[in-house]
């Protein structure tokens, strides 16, 4: 809420004066806010007045280019148009793909950006001439930056990406995939601070209040990981910025210490199970705040109606299937790379493992920070192309078995 009526304060009057100590506090969300008032003033500028519906719209049309993304993505990584088609199939069949666009807050917000980053890396290495490499490695760094100002995990495809030409050994491609990164993450987060703190916040007092990223590896060493009233009271409760920052390491050394190895572990599975095992993408945490109008809908996508278990289940259920997928294709790639079957056609393309590497990748993150369902759901898309790569390496290695056999 903060964010949307920010956005609409700002479109309309040059400033947001009555949500400023929000983004004092939670400066993560500036990113959206920017983007949100961008729309809402393009939307103002040609007399459109009803920016809930504009956002709507705006997340369904990103949403809809997600989905092609991945369908492209499918098809250029196997080379086969019926692995496209499966993956829309994916969408086709779960059922909050179709209920996402009114909750435009990050988390469906960014969806399009990790394959978007994906999309441009694809291309990137169709090209010859380091000319367009440098051009779509400019173009995926902005990409990428736009997504991780909305959601920061978005960064996390980037270092899967580096990860995989790094595994390749290009060492050319990933110093100009990192460098296009650095580069245009600095100018991009210049500019936009510029903007914010030079004509809306203040530096001095946002370096003051400013949530320091170690509460939130604080506040996840606790109960499964969630949100607790209490660890925000305790990290406010300093004015002194050093003082905090000694008193929140001591806070997660006591913590772990406390813990010990086995209750790390078990705090790991918790948290684990917490933020991948909801396949309703958790949008009932957003409906559950009150809706417009009421419908037959409402028994079964929110949190305390009557029908929302058997809904969870169902939702779920078809997730898990893909997860499988997802899996056996990551145990079938190791054992590929294993018998290293690089003959012809057969060559293992090392771009099967970026959305693995993604995924896990966003697994590590979230072991070491605060846990929700929805702190997943822009990567929700890379787990279903991951699916889909999945059932493209079961069928090639079926098919090499079979031949060797025969």
């Amino acid at each position: 809420g903060s964010v949307y009526h920010a956005a609409v304060q700002w479109a309309e009057q040059g400033d947001f004066p009555d949500y400023k100590e929000y983004f004092y506090w939670f400066n993560n969300n500036l990113g959206e806010l920017g983007f949100l008032t961008a729309i809402f003033k393009v939307a103002k500028a040609v007399g459109i007045k009803d920016y809930n519906m504009t956002a709507t719209v705006v997340n369904a049309v990103l949403n809809v280019c997600m989905m092609l993304l991945a369908f492209v993505n499918c098809k250029r990584i196997t080379t086969s148009v019926k692995n496209g088609f499966f993956i829309l199939f994916i969408f086709a069949v779960s059922i909050p793909s179709y209920l996402g666009a009114s909750v435009f807050y990050t988390d469906v917000f960014s969806m399009v950006y990790p394959m978007l980053v994906l999309y441009l890396y694809l291309r990137l290495r169709e090209e010859t001439t380091w000319k367009k490499r440098i051009l779509y490695g400019g173009v995926m760094a902005l990409a990428a930056w736009i997504g991780c100002e909305i959601k920061y995990t978005v960064l996390i495809i980037v270092i899967a990406i580096v990860i995989e030409v790094l595994l390749r050994a290009e060492w050319k491609k990933a110093l100009l995939i990192v460098g296009c990164s650095l580069a245009v993450f600095g100018i991009c987060n210049a500019i936009y601070n510029a903007e914010v703190y030079g004509s809306h916040l203040e530096k001095e007092i946002a370096e003051e209040r400013n949530t320091p990223l170690l509460h939130w590896v604080m506040m996840s060493m606790q109960g499964d990981g969630g949100y607790n009233g209490a660890d925000y009271e305790f990290t406010r409760s300093f004015t002194d910025l050093e003082q905090r920052d000694e008193a929140l390491k001591a806070k997660i050394k006591e913590r772990l210490e406390t813990m010990g190895p086995s209750g790390v572990y078990k705090l790991a599975l918790a948290k684990a199970e917490k933020c991948f095992s909801d396949g309703t993408y958790e949008h009932n945490a957003f409906f559950y705040h009150g809706l417009v109008r009421t419908c037959f809908l409402d028994d079964y996508v929110l949190s305390d109606g009557s029908k929302y278990e058997g809904y969870k289940k169902f939702c779920t259920g078809i997730y898990f299937g893909f997860w499988v997928l997802m899996i056996v294709g990551g145990i079938i790639s190791v054992i590929r790379l294993i018998l290293d079957l690089k003959q012809g056609e057969d060559v293992f393309q090392m771009e099967y493992l970026i959305p693995e590497l993604a995924v896990f990748g966003l697994l590590l993150f979230l072991m070491m920070w605060e846990t929700n369902a929805r702190y997943i759901v822009n990567y929700i898309p890379m787990i279903y192309v991951a699916a889909v790569l999945g059932m493209a390496q079961v069928f090639t290695f079926a098919g090499k078995s079979w031949r060797r056999k025969k």
